[in-house]
């Protein structure tokens, strides 16, 4: 039985092991991470994410350098895209306070929906550990964090979050799905997870059981756009069976992307290689997965 994390060269390998891939995820459950594990996942992820607010929605964000006071946020291209004329935002950090941002032009990044936006302040933040996320198994679990732009109301109705400060903060838990390697989804995407995620937690960071970054979650569940959402980079849709497969999940672009465009740098590491100006990792944990 192939596993269905396979990584498969174009969209007719794809079609061919539609039913495998399917398959290999019931027959071959992986056991969740403890409670200890996912536990102290949780208090990484409050360290490292924050909130990009905009005049109007807001999205989420990670902390993945500090420079001096200089802080590098790392999150979606759609999420600050829409935002004011002067590429400023708001930065919402896990202390509760808000700090203007801008966006930093990164020319490495076309065709990724991934922005970078910076911050300055005096405060000690947190900045993620950069993971490998192409060493992560298919079934692992996986941690998205984020700040969705609403709640559910006991009426049936829906709370709007964005001033609720550090209260809309939501955190889940799931398992990776399905990691595409060489084609991939348009602008970028190509890790896959079971993790229910809201609209507003797009930039969020997607963890390891670790606690490091693996990838930036761009995309939910629920698509209004049907099989288009799913056309990879060569112009093609995946199959009617694949894509059934494919639409119930979450989506993320691998930090691997990310890495890419810049000078190479190890795995494990805080993004910062500034000795004068040491970042402050979120301490990874180092368990058997």
């Amino acid at each position: 039985m192939l596993a269905a994390g396979l990584v498969l060269a174009n969209t007719s390998g794809l079609r061919a092991f539609d039913q495998q891939i399917a398959e290999s995820m019931v027959q071959n459950p992986l056991p969740p991470a403890s409670p200890s594990v996912e536990s102290s996942v949780l208090q990484v992820a409050k360290q490292v994410t924050v909130r990009i607010l905009k005049n109007q929605g807001a999205g989420s964000g990670v902390i993945i350098d500090r420079q001096g006071g200089t802080y590098t946020v790392l999150t979606c291209d759609h999420v600050v895209v829409s935002g004011s004329q002067d590429q400023t935002y708001q930065i919402l950090t896990p202390d509760g306070k808000t700090h203007w941002g801008r966006r930093r032009p990164m020319s490495g990044l076309q065709g990724l929906d991934l922005a970078v936006v910076e911050f300055t302040s005096s405060n000690p933040y947190q900045v993620a550990v950069l993971g490998n996320s192409e060493d992560i198994s298919i079934g692992k679990p996986i941690y998205v964090a984020g700040f969705p732009n609403y709640q559910p109301r006991d009426d049936g109705g829906l709370h709007i979050t964005h001033d609720w400060g550090l209260r809309a903060f939501r955190f889940t838990t799931g398992n990776l799905s399905m990691r595409l390697s060489g084609l991939t989804l348009q602008r970028g995407y190509q890790l896959a997870y079971t993790n229910a995620t809201i609209q507003g937690m797009s930039g969020g960071p997607v963890l390891n059981a670790d606690g490091e970054l693996i990838g930036i979650h761009g995309r939910g569940r629920v698509t209004i756009h049907g099989i288009e959402t799913f056309r990879f980079t060569d112009g093609t849709l995946p199959s009617l069976e694949l894509y059934e497969y494919m639409s119930p999940l979450s989506w993320a672009v691998p930090i691997s992307a990310f890495q890419r465009p810049l000078e190479p740098r190890p795995t494990g590491r805080p993004f910062s290689t500034d000795p004068t100006q040491p970042s402050l990792p979120a301490t990874p944990m180092r368990q058997n997965q």
